[in-house]
């Protein structure tokens, strides 16, 4: 039986998502991310696999991407009847006499159910009712059709090639000093992979527009000429359309690696001062501060709403509706929510503890956060939701919000329970919840800045705002006003009619102070003046 570190292997060589798609990999890194002996490597070159030869092969994440769905694809076939997939070894078995099982129930429909020969585990797929007794007639013969005979010998086959038409494009040149730039801005600037990857695909994208020419031939001409192709995408009428805040950012990255050309980095010599026409315009700069349209931020009452109305019925609901609740009182970012244990929630004190061993905190900081003060029954949410998990996982690193197994998984590794990976899960689960309650879709980042605004009536006192802000994970009060607390047109005319109403009663509270100074006459005067007579009248 192979060893458990093969089948670990096996499951992650098929990921056709594994890798980051303008990462650079080195042959270690390749390797590594995918659990592989350099002979499997090598295999994958002859198919196609275009690596860039340097000190060390190199290989772009989304060739190994475009690789692996290519090579799923290949090896992908229909199941036979008598067949059975396994999720655990990522292959398919043939059913033999005695070592299967039919389960019936009135809920779904009948399941085929093997025992794996390599993990041991349970496999299983869904059946009708009619193909029951054909399966036990074909397993007791243990015979397969010419067609099944066929489909298995195609899946051994290896003759293809993986067709790139990139790798032939691609300068290798080039492609050595992008990966010595991400080297350059991992180790020695300290950014984030995240903040790397943007900047290479913003360089990817500056090569495709030049037809990958080497960076050394580059002139002002075709600097320009760049921009205005971009500048050209902020029509409404392209279907590639940009904002103007993603041109700048586009222009700010390839301005700094083309700086960090000149001055930096060890390749050819570079033209002086090109990096500066890479700088975006006046216009576009201050068009890219505007705010934008989609960056919807609800009111308290409005996200509220939203997760009392939210069904909780069974475990996914049950779980979508916490971790809303759990965002409302924590503000926590999305990176954080997903990594965050239930040893880092402390009940009795109201606090979360964001340990950067284990949380993704922004820049790695360690962070104390209370629950922020947003209604008893949202409170009442998230504890029920950890009172029910604390009774089935009693591992205090369990994930705070575990994905949803298949009974079959969950039975053969009970021990095993996987957090929710994909950011794209917590926006689904807020689009479902605004669709029931009929509100616009706002990103998860948008509960930030409605705790940031709910700051703004609740903290009278320096103090106040800045342990709000503080909370937020925020070393200055500045960083809220400024990036968090802006009201929207709606909130910013309605403080000024509150501003007016407040002029009235300043100007009210001013004749009271007088009154004690006035005259009999002006009394009077005043008097007939509030009761409607006009000017005139009072004169007269």
């Amino acid at each position: 039986m192979p060893s458990l570190r093969s089948i670990a292997r096996n499951s992650r060589r098929h990921n056709s998502r594994a890798a980051k798609s303008h990462w650079i990999y080195a042959t270690d890194e390749v390797l590594e991310l995918y659990g592989i002996t350099p002979n499997t490597l090598t295999a994958w070159k002859k198919q196609g696999l275009p690596a860039i030869r340097g000190v060390t092969d190199l290989y772009l994440g989304q060739d190994l991407n475009a690789f692996h769905t290519w090579y799923r694809r290949q090896k992908s076939r229909p199941l036979t009847l008598t067949e059975v997939y396994c999720v655990h070894c990522k292959q398919s078995h043939q059913l033999q006499i005695n070592s299967y099982r039919i389960e019936r129930n009135e809920a779904d429909s009948p399941r085929l159910i093997m025992e794996c020969p390599i993990t041991g585990g349970d496999a299983y797929k869904f059946i009708s009712p009619g193909e029951i007794d054909l399966i036990q007639r074909e397993a007791d013969l243990n015979s397969r059709n010419q067609e099944a005979h066929y489909n298995v010998d195609r899946l051994g086959s290896k003759t293809a090639i993986f067709p790139s038409v990139d790798a032939k494009t691609k300068n290798s040149d080039n492609f050595l000093i992008r990966r010595d730039y991400q080297i350059y801005l991992m180790g020695a600037e300290g950014f984030s992979q995240k903040t790397v990857i943007a900047a290479l695909r913003h360089i990817a994208q500056f090569d495709n527009f030049t037809a990958h020419h080497n960076y050394s031939a580059i002139t002002r001409d075709t600097v320009i000429a760049f921009k205005r192709a971009l500048e050209a995408k902020r029509s409404t009428g392209t279907s590639d359309q940009c904002a103007a805040s993603t041109i700048v950012h586009t222009l700010l990255d390839l301005k700094k690696f083309f700086h960090w050309l000149e001055t930096v980095a060890p390749a050819k010599p570079m033209p002086k001062g090109l990096s500066i026409y890479f700088a975006p315009s006046r216009e576009l700069s201050a068009l890219a501060a505007v705010r934008e349209e989609d960056r919807t931020t609800p009111s308290l009452e409005q996200v509220r709403t939203m997760i009392l109305a939210m069904p909780a019925e069974n475990f996914v609901q049950k779980r979508d509706q916490a971790l809303l609740a759990f965002m409302l009182i924590s503000g926590v970012r999305i990176s954080a929510l997903l990594t965050l244990q239930l040893q880092h929630i402390d009940l009795e004190r109201r606090s979360i503890r964001q340990d950067p061993r284990v949380v993704k905190t922004k820049n790695s900081k360690a962070m104390q956060t209370a629950w922020f003060p947003v209604g008893d029954d949202i409170e009442a949410i998230f504890i029920n939701w950890i009172a029910g998990l604390q009774t089935i996982h009693k591992n205090h690193s369990t994930p705070l919000f575990p994905r949803a197994t298949d009974p079959i998984r969950r039975e053969r590794s009970p021990d095993e329970i996987p957090p929710l990976l994909d950011q794209g899960t917590v926006r689904k689960i807020i689009k479902r919840a605004c669709a029931t309650v009929k509100l616009p879709y706002f990103n998860p980042h948008a509960i930030r800045r409605t705790l940031a605004l709910l700051g703004n009536d609740l903290c009278n006192t320096a103090k106040l705002r800045k342990a709000w802000s503080q909370n937020l994970g925020h070393e200055h009060v500045a960083t809220t006003d400024h990036y968090y607390a802006k009201l929207d047109i709606d909130e910013q005319l309605a403080a000024f009619d509150d501003i007016r109403t407040n002029v009235l009663r300043h100007d009210a509270h001013e004749l009271v102070r007088l009154l004690p100074q006035l005259t009999a006459k002006q009394i009077a005067a005043i008097t007939q003046v509030a009761r409607g007579y006009t000017e005139a009248d009072v004169l007269a």
